[in-house]
């Protein structure tokens, strides 16, 4: 079973490392410079790259994002900015970028769209998937801020066990 390293994008974001038993996940690593934060792209690319060797991961899954409504276009322009920061981290560390639509990971893992349900409802939903899947790293859940880390470890676990196109 290969491994694979799965990012959920965004400043809040976080990459999981998965082989289909080990699960490693760390914060995307950011850096705050006149009350501004944004990625660390050089320690955004050490920390793909030690991970991608530490579980001998060629691949590097990513969801799929886009604008969404309301959202002003400074936040619009800085999270395309960490997107495309992530996918230049998977070339620069020569591994084959996939990309995922939160559809399909979502379906994949059990997530089902409910109708009207707010974003911190759909955060916690992620949150107690990521628990139940992974029960011996449930710490790494716990607060609600800790939803990058739970969806990042989602996909990890939908690419390795449940992706359909193998």
């Amino acid at each position: 079973m290969s491994a694979i390293l799965a990012i959920d994008p965004g400043l809040s974001g976080a990459l999981a490392a998965y082989d289909g038993k080990i699960l490693l996940v760390a914060d995307l690593p950011t850096i705050t410079h006149k009350k501004k934060t944004r990625l660390d792209l050089g320690r955004l690319r050490s920390l793909v790259y030690w991970k991608a060797f530490e579980f001998d991961a060629h691949d590097l899954l990513v969801e799929q994002v886009g604008t969404m409504p309301r959202q002003g276009l400074a936040s619009a322009f800085n999270f395309g900015f960490t997107n495309g920061a992530i996918h230049m981290a998977a070339y620069a560390n020569a591994m084959t970028l996939h990309i995922v639509t939160p559809t399909q990971w979502k379906f994949g893992v059990g997530l089902n769209a409910v109708p009207g349900q707010d974003l911190k409802a759909r955060k916690n939903a992620s949150r107690a998937k990521a628990i139940e899947l992974f029960p011996q790293y449930a710490e790494l859940f716990t607060r609600a801020k800790d939803d990058g880390r739970a969806e990042s470890a989602l996909m990890a676990w939908w690419f390795v066990h449940k992706r359909i196109s193998k």
